[in-house]
């Protein structure tokens, strides 16, 4: 059992995003290879946890065997949905609220959802994002700040420029 839990542990430390979004009505290729990526990386960190590693890697890419009961998979689909509420906490604290914060090349990319490698958008980018945002998620607010960002947009504005 203390293997499964290290392994676990692991696999969330090496997580590359916020979370994944696997759902009872869908999976996507990119859920996918996030899980993959922290899969392998736990490995490479952590070799000893091969066998418990390859065990969550099936669960949580919900590898199902035939066997199983349509219950069985329903519980096992909600444990992947729960464990995904796990590693968005884990990203804010250990990355977000940690590595940004310090962060100060320029303290106005240092913010949730940034990127630190990118300094702005063409005119055509921030367009085409928008309209993208508008097809794609016509219900969404592309908002400015959040209960997460550490500095207001006129601090922000003030820091670009």
């Amino acid at each position: 059992m203390y293997g499964l839990k290290r392994a676990l542990v692991e696999v969330m430390a090496h997580f590359p995003v916020y979370r994944t979004y696997i759902s009872r009505a869908d999976a996507g290729e990119t859920d996918y290879t996030f899980i993959k990526s922290a899969v392998e990386k736990a490995a490479r960190s952590n070799p000893i946890l091969l066998h418990e590693l390859e065990f969550i890697r099936k669960f949580l890419l919900l590898e199902f065997k035939d066997y199983l009961s349509e219950e069985e998979k329903r519980r096992w689909i909600d444990f992947v949905m729960r464990f995904q509420q796990f590693t968005g906490p884990l990203m804010a604290k250990g990355f977000e609220d940690t590595a940004l914060y310090i962060y100060n090349r320029l303290l106005s990319l240092n913010e949730v959802g940034g990127d630190l490698n990118t300094f702005g958008v063409s005119l055509n980018e921030f367009h085409q994002f928008n309209q993208r945002r508008c097809r794609d998620w016509s219900q969404t607010l592309n908002a400015t700040s959040t209960h997460d960002t550490k500095r207001g947009e006129d601090i922000r504005a003030r820091l670009h420029v």
